[in-house]
Parts: C-alpha cells; sequence; structure tokens
C-alpha cells in the first residue's frame, strides 16, 4: 500500500498545480474567526479556504497554495491582526504571516505528522492546540502560544491517533482529548493530561469507540461524548470531568456533532441518518427536530454574534453546501449553495504564492470538472494517491469515512462534481456508514 501511495504521489506531482486536489469537495469546517471581523470561513478539505465578511461575497483561496498534498483539515488565524494563520493538514503545520498569501511549513517534528483537530485558545490570540494522526509514529497534542511559529509537545507518546479534542467552553483551558488507547483531561490548557474513564465505570468502553463531543457552555466539567456502535450508538454524559458517566440517548446512528444555543438550556445534536435531536432540557433529553432539510447535516457550528446555527449539508439530495437556521434546525436558510456562488480569487499582491498558484488552479466558480481523475483506478480512495506514506490514508480513512464518501461522476473522465448531485443510495451510505466504524473500530 505504502509503495502504490509513493508512486501515485509521483504521478501527481507531473499532473502540475492546474488540477485541483482529488476527491468530491467536503466541508471540514466552519469557524467565524474573531479577530476576523466577523468573517465566516469555510474549510473545504480539497478546495482551501472560501470566506464572506459581513456584506460582501463569497471569495476563495485554493489549497494548492497553503499545502502541497490533499488534505487540508483545519485552518484558523492565530493572531491580533487576524493575518497571522496556521494550517493542519495531511503534510504537516503551515502557517502564514501575510493573510494567507504565503504559507510556509512550521519546522520541527510537526513536519512528519497528518496534522488535524486544530483547535483555537479564545483566551489568547496567538495560542492553539493541535493532535496528530500518523500511522507509524507516536502521536501526541502540540501546544503554541506564539501564533503557531513553535509547538510544544505534551510528551503523551501515544501509540494511536488523537482522534478527538474538544475544549471546554466555559474554561479554555480545560481540554478533552480521545485517542485510539484511552481517554485524557487537561486543567491547564494541554501542558499536562491525565487519564479519566471512558463512560460509566461499570461498563466502560473501548477507546476506540469513544468520542468527545462537546462541553456544557456554563461547566468546563460537564461534558459529552459518543460511544460509536453498529447500529445504535450511545450519547453519554459526565458531570465531573470525565470520572464518571451516564448514557443520556441511544440513536440509530452515530452522533457526530453538538452545539449548545442560547444559555445552554437548548442544545443541538447531529446525525447522519437520523437527522437533528434536540434538548431543551441543558442534555438530559431528546427529541427529533422535524427539519425539512432533506441532507445529511454536519459540522454544526453557532454563530457568536447572532446566536445563529450553521452546518454543512451532504449527500444525494443536499439543497446547499452551507446553511444556517434561527430556530434551532427546524428551518434552514442556505447561505453557500454551489462554488458558482464565488465572487473571485482572494486578494494576494502579484507574484505571491496565493496569486500565482491560484491563478493556475481550476476556477470552481466556473468550472463543475475541477478535480483530478484517480491515477489508482479508485482503489486507495480519494486521499490516497499524495498523501504521505499509509499516514495520509489512515487518516482519510479515520477522520470521516462515513457518510460523506467522495464519489467521482460517471463521466468517463473521473472528475467529480463539485456541488452537485452525489447520488449516492441509501444502502450504500449505511455501508460507508459501517465500515468507517469498523475502520475506527479496529485500527491501530
Amino acid at each position: 500500500m505504502r509503495k502504490a501511495a509513493v508512486l501515485a504521489g509521483a504521478l501527481a506531482a507531473l499532473l502540475g498545480v492546474a488540477h485541483a486536489h482529488f476527491g468530491e469537495p467536503r466541508v471540514a469546517e466552519v469557524r467565524f474567526p474573531p479577530t476576523r471581523g466577523g468573517e465566516a470561513w469555510l474549510v473545504i478539505d480539497n478546495v482551501g479556504l472560501v470566506a464572506r465578511a459581513p456584506g460582501a461575497s463569497w471569495r476563495w483561496l485554493c489549497d494548492e497554495s497553503i499545502t502541497p498534498t490533499p488534505g487540508l483539515n483545519g485552518l484558523a488565524p492565530l493572531s491580533e491582526d487576524g493575518r497571522g494563520w496556521v494550517a493542519a493538514t495531511h503534510a504537516g503545520a503551515f502557517r502564514t504571516a501575510d493573510d494567507g498569501c504565503t504559507f510556509a511549513a512550521v519546522p520541527g517534528a510537526l513536519t512528519e505528522h497528518v496534522v488535524a483537530l486544530l483547535s483555537p485558545d479564545p483566551a489568547r490570540a496567538d495560542g492553539a492546540l493541535l493532535g496528530t494522526q500518523t500511522i507509524g509514529l507516536t502521536n501526541d497534542v502540540f501546544r503554541t502560544t506564539d501564533g503557531g511559529a513553535t509547538w510544544s509537545p505534551a510528551g503523551l507518546a501515544l501509540e494511536g491517533r488523537v482522534r478527538s479534542l474538544v475544549r471546554a467552553t466555559a474554561d479554555p483551558d480545560v481540554v478533552y482529548i480521545g485517542h485510539t488507547r484511552g481517554v485524557l483531561r487537561s486543567d491547564d490548557g494541554g501542558v499536562t493530561f491525565t487519564p479519566i474513564m471512558t463512560g460509566p465505570t461499570d461498563d466502560p468502553a473501548d477507546a476506540e469507540d469513544f468520542r468527545f463531543l462537546g462541553t456544557h457552555p456554563a461547566d468546563a466539567q460537564d461534558v459529552f461524548a459518543v460511544v460509536e456502535a453498529f447500529p445504535d450508538s450511545s450519547l453519554v454524559r459526565s458531570r465531573d470531568g470525565g470520572l464518571t458517566w451516564a448514557a443520556v440517548g441511544v440513536f440509530g446512528d452515530v452522533p457526530d456533532g453538538l452545539v449548545f444555543l442560547g444559555d445552554g438550556e437548548q442544545a443541538i445534536l447531529a446525525t447522519p441518518f437520523d437527522g437533528l435531536h434536540r434538548s431543551d432540557d441543558g442534555g438530559a433529553t431528546w427529541q427529533r427536530v422535524p427539519s425539512p432539510a432533506a441532507a445529511v447535516l454536519s459540522c454544526l457550528t453557532r454563530e457568536p454574534a447572532t446566536g445563529r446555527l450553521w452546518a454543512c449539508a451532504r449527500g444525494a439530495t443536499a439543497p446547499w453546501l452551507v446553511g444556517s437556521s434561527d430556530d434551532g434546525g427546524e428551518t434552514w436558510r442556505p447561505e453557500f449553495v454551489t462554488f458558482a456562488d464565488l465572487d473571485g480569487r482572494w486578494s494576494c499582491p502579484a507574484g505571491s504564492p496565493g496569486a500565482t498558484t491560484c491563478a493556475q488552479a481550476c476556477d470552481r466558480s466556473t468550472d463543475a470538472n475541477c478535480s483530478a481523475p484517480p491515477l489508482d483506478g479508485g482503489l486507495l480512495g480519494p486521499d490516497a494517491a499524495p498523501a504521505v506514506g499509509d499516514a495520509g490514508l489512515d487518516a482519510a480513512r479515520d477522520r470521516d469515512a462515513a457518510p460523506d464518501a467522495p464519489e467521482r461522476a460517471a463521466s468517463g473522465d473521473g472528475c467529480a462534481q463539485p456541488g452537485g448531485p452525489r447520488g449516492a443510495p441509501t444502502l450504500l451510505l449505511l455501508l460507508v456508514l459501517l465500515g468507517g466504524w469498523l475502520t475506527r473500530r479496529f485500527a491501530t
């Protein structure tokens, strides 16, 4: 597998940057960076950054100018002026000091890692945590206090990947992480970690099945997680920082997002196939939301300025790529429908990488076929070819293998149709979900 990935990566390099990175676009996260004056950021794994300032149109910074290989996992400003950013990618961590126009690899240990789970510190503009997900190396949680110029490992020497990282809303120094061998909590912003339980003490879950979702906004010790299983998964809650747990819901699905609204009494839980669920009692009980949005909703986010709920949509019947809701998910309005909504590229000085590289990249606002054809016949998956050895393959499978596995249009050229109908039948999506769970369950 490693030889095939390296060979395919070499062939991919010969194609040049005129093609967009492999696979169908997938929104990895929706952010509202506090130092960017109300901008909405859509971080899309093999597209790059799509951003919109209040009252303006969506603009695009291509991922080819950020990372040399596919796999943009996270992107966030880490400076007071909002011009210094850090990107978490399959090829390591990258940093820019000029508003995204010139990125350089962060030197040191992170150059060898698949980097993901980027979590900025809301208490300080230049602080953040990230986790690594690399096969063949010991993984860790890294911390920066200088805008991403240097990163200090926590010294965890994890045999498995960091699978979830949640920073408490009420106290950003309280951090919860889950990895393939256990779960940990930090009370000092990620400097040190101590082990905690994986679910109820009388029946703890395997660490491979345990993933943190979020915390209550009023209490850093009140944390929620999912115990993944097939066909039913459990939502569990701890009120003492992970020392003891109790189940608060069972779903015929795998919850993948949790957001608290307002004063914390109302919460929204996203499940891929069972839709949204809402709690009106702070997370104690849950009811299904009668949402008309015929799509798989993920990457739930609360817009700080308005309290509005945002989500990205996936699936054959997705009416938009990113939408928002003012009523707890019952009704939605489109925010970013297709790449035709783009109104130009990122503004960068002539001659900068952000200008020259993105000028050569496929223009997604006018060309619906922006993905290069698979070099491996599709056997290695959309992100496998240019990945760094098998690490990128594993991270791609582990991150979110279900339910939105990228597919390519049956046009004969292997090109994906960004923002268009996926055409995946429900049975296939269910099989992908099961396959993703099995991969997370048995991978080490």
